[in-house]
């Protein structure tokens, strides 16, 4: 069972993920590839341990202009989907997939944590290259609801 960033960060290891510790933000994290970029997954024990968040920020920043295209894009992905998680920070200009898990009194299986990271980096996978081209304004939301109809 783990309880904090060390506990993840030691049981993660143990099963062979190259997990590092980042101490000024108290996450673990590490590094998947996808067509030759790298998609970073942050794990992190929030609302004092009650959840696990898990977070793949996709390796691209979105541009200014397509905000409100990708933002109606992210919210038709999360509306048909069980675990919406879809999201962007308009500021930073990142665009991710967030997981978070609910702990059972503080504590939660490795085998759970482990399912949901093979659950984010699939997703991350999977989605990546159809959500790029709304992020950088190279297609709009109308576009590609056009091409889908």
């Amino acid at each position: 069972m783990i309880t904090n960033s060390n506990a993840i960060l030691q049981n993660l290891k143990s099963l062979g993920y190259k997990v590092e510790f980042q101490e000024e933000t108290d996450q673990v994290y590490y590094l998947i590839a996808h067509e030759g970029k790298s998609i970073p997954i942050f794990i992190k024990s929030i609302s004092d341990g009650m959840v696990v968040q898990v977070v793949a920020f996709y390796p691209f920043k979105s541009e200014v202009n397509a905000h409100p295209d990708l933002a109606r894009f992210l919210h038709l992905m999360n509306k048909d989907i069980d675990m919406p998680g879809y999201g962007m920070d308009e500021n930073s200009r990142a665009v991710f997939y967030r997981l978070s898990i609910p702990t059972f009194e503080k504590k939660l299986k490795i085998s759970l944590l482990t399912t949901y990271l093979n659950t984010i980096e699939k997703v991350s996978r999977d989605t990546m290259n159809s959500i790029a081209p709304i992020a950088n304004g190279s297609i709009t939301f109308k576009e590609l609801i056009d091409k889908l109809q």
